[in-house]
């Protein structure tokens, strides 16, 4: 609009932000938790500057006081903030030689050496010839390769992600890893992440439609027009270019016509996407001060934990089991009450005492969403190569874009 274009906007929910997500309700004190979009990267220079343009505030993600926890086959390790625990006090069989390493070591002697040959990694170019042969390598056959025990292979998605029951490609992580090099802190929005959506809406206003969902696509020479539904009655726009913001996961379920290239069609009806759910629980007291913790930490379920309004006032507090692939697949299978008392049975071992303080919760599993069906972008072997480079290439007036068509996998406004 800045730039003198006449836009508008289709957006098939009834509110901004799409996988950015903010639940206030139905928790008590004022409370809210992010269930999407959470935490800014300190190099995401666009998002910092709209940040900024629109007056809102950051603090730190993570709390610099008190002890973190770590759980890894039934124990249970506390590490201070801005420490990193050795290897030997985990319960695993290692060497003498690997007891005395940090698991940071171990990343950086296997993944470092390659940093130098990667280039740019947010290039449309990339990835440079000498790298494409690591796309056809998983994750866990890279660790493999380079002579890694399974003791300590078993650590590289320690918390996040088992890559022995995913067939991510090892240079899908490296350019994550890459892009991420830089990173010192990470940082979120003063009041929700919402406060940025809600602001760009506040600025477009009436330009966009709510409600809409676009069932159909098609073009020529001169225009683009799409079909959408609205209030159960279909309407139809056209315009002289048309941007598809729509996840992959998606638009795969849409007509478009005429049939878009080969290569195009291919990158949308196999792109992968990482299956992400939370939970969240509402404790009426933050018993685990008292204990020395800060109540964020990593499982070997694996699972993160998150309390991200350490730093309200509020005696009252919300615990948030953040899990991804396999185990977030399991979810759907849950009823609602079920996946309650399932995160209670994980989070009870590394904060104990939860039980005697929880009042209840809540879970979203990005799976069932209609306008998301999964959590985000994470390519498999072959794919970074194979599929990748036709994500963001236009096809005649329709161009493309959002976090599948951006080097940046899993963060929503690079």
């Amino acid at each position: 609009m800045r730039a003198g274009h006449n836009v508008t906007v289709l957006e098939a929910r009834l509110r901004p932000g799409g996988r950015i997500l903010t639940l206030r309700e139905p928790f008590a004190d004022g409370l809210y938790v992010e269930a999407g979009a959470a935490r800014i990267p300190e190099n995401h220079h666009w998002t910092l500057k709209y940040l900024d343009h629109f007056g809102l505030q950051v603090a730190p993600f993570y709390p610099d006081k008190l002890d973190f926890v770590h759980y890894l086959q039934g124990k249970r390790l506390r590490v201070k903030s801005g420490t990193e625990v050795k290897l030997g006090q985990y319960p695993l069989d290692l060497t003498p030689a690997e007891r005395e390493m940090r698991l940071e070591e171990i990343v950086k002697k296997v993944c470092r050496p390659l940093f130098t040959e990667l280039g740019d990694p947010t290039s449309l170019e990339w990835p440079p010839e000498p790298l494409r042969k690591y796309d056809q390598l998983t994750v866990r056959e890279f660790i493999d390769s380079q002579g890694i025990s399974p003791q300590i292979a078993r650590m590289f998605g320690f918390g996040y992600l088992d890559f022995a029951k995913n067939n991510v490609s090892v240079l899908e992580i490296l350019r994550l890893m890459a892009l991420g090099v830089s990173e010192k802190q990470m940082l979120k929005i003063v009041g929700g992440a919402d406060q940025l959506t809600n602001a760009f809406a506040n600025h477009l206003k009436d330009k966009i439609h709510y409600g809409a969902e676009v069932v159909e696509i098609e073009s020529d020479r001169s225009q683009v027009r799409v079909a959408y539904v609205q209030g159960g009655v279909t309407q139809t726009m056209a315009a002289e270019y048309l941007i598809c913001t729509l996840p992959f996961s998606v638009l795969r379920h849409l007509k478009i016509t005429p049939s878009l290239s080969e290569k195009k069609n291919r990158a949308i009806q196999e792109i992968s996407y990482l299956s992400l759910s939370r939970i969240f629980l509402q404790v009426r007291k933050r018993y685990w001060l008292d204990q020395g913790l800060n109540g964020f930490g990593l499982a070997d379920y694996p699972t993160e934990l998150w309390h991200s309004s350490f730093d309200l006032p509020q005696q009252r507090a919300i615990l948030v089991s953040y899990m991804k692939g396999e185990r977030s697949q399991s979810l759907a299978t849950m009823s609602e009450a079920e996946r309650i008392e399932y995160a209670i049975a994980q989070l009870e071992p590394m904060l104990p005492g939860l039980e005697e303080y929880i009042e209840g919760g809540l879970s979203v599993c990005w799976d069932e969403d209609n306008w998301a069906k999964g959590g985000h972008v994470l390519l498999s072997a072959g794919q970074v190569t194979g599929l990748l480079p036709h994500t963001a290439n236009p096809e005649g007036r329709i161009h493309f874009a959002g976090e599948h068509t951006s080097p940046w996998h899993g963060w929503k406004v690079p």
